[in-house]
């Protein structure tokens, strides 16, 4: 009754020719530099309005795994920027209004604030879908002077998530969000990455859909 209706999406395959050329990946047009040493806790905020078109603000928020493979936060600022607008790409056919996701801040997070990556007990290797969720959930509530003003909030994970049903684990999920919960306390998705590739494209497009 909260929204918090968890949606599951099944894995892409490894093969980079499966994306279908269905985007082009496009130069962003909205990137900013982030300050403060390197390995600290750094976000940006970014913000434009148009009159014309429905800007959902989106925060991004990546993990260790996954910023471990930029040598550089310029990098994965550029990388991230790249991904929302790549990810705009897939909501060209929506009119009236015509919608495109803005990105608004990035957070590079720190191992000692990722309490909300929730393992897999029967399996560690892998990061828990659903139970990341919902910390996830937790962690930006508690932390609303940062994300509160976002529409919404999406982690990239560079790790591989799972799922477990019936005492079985699956590693096949990709992503997943709470359904309709834009603007909410329950604003949130995760979606895995495998930078540099840019898989995690079409995850965001996907779960970030939900959320709206």
């Amino acid at each position: 009754e909260d929204g918090r209706i968890a949606h599951e999406l099944i894995d892409i395959p490894d093969d980079p020719g499966s994306d279908h050329g269905d985007y082009d990946l496009a130069a962003p047009t909205l990137i900013r530099a982030l300050t403060g040493p390197e390995g600290t806790n750094q976000s940006i905020k970014v913000t434009e309005r148009s009159t014309d078109t429905v800007y959902p603000e989106l925060f991004v928020v990546v993990d260790t795994a996954f910023a471990a493979v930029f040598s550089s936060n310029d990098k994965i600022i550029k990388y991230v920027g790249i991904s929302v607008n790549a990810m705009n790409l897939r909501y060209l056919g929506v009119t009236d209004p015509k919608v495109k996701h803005r990105l608004v801040g990035l957070e590079v997070t720190t191992t000692q604030q990722e309490w909300f990556l929730r393992r897999v007990t029967m399996d560690p290797r892998y990061v828990h879908a659903q139970g990341t969720l919902a910390s996830f959930q937790t962690y930006i509530t508690q932390n609303s002077q940062l994300y509160g003003n976002a529409d919404l909030v999406y982690l990239l994970t560079g790790q591989d998530l799972a799922t477990v049903k019936n005492y079985q684990v699956s590693n096949r999920s990709a992503g997943y969000a709470y359904i309709r919960t834009v603007c909410t306390v329950n604003k949130v998705g995760v979606g895995e990455d495998r930078p540099p590739t840019f898989k995690g494209v079409h995850v965001m497009a996907h779960e970030v859909g939900h959320i709206l």
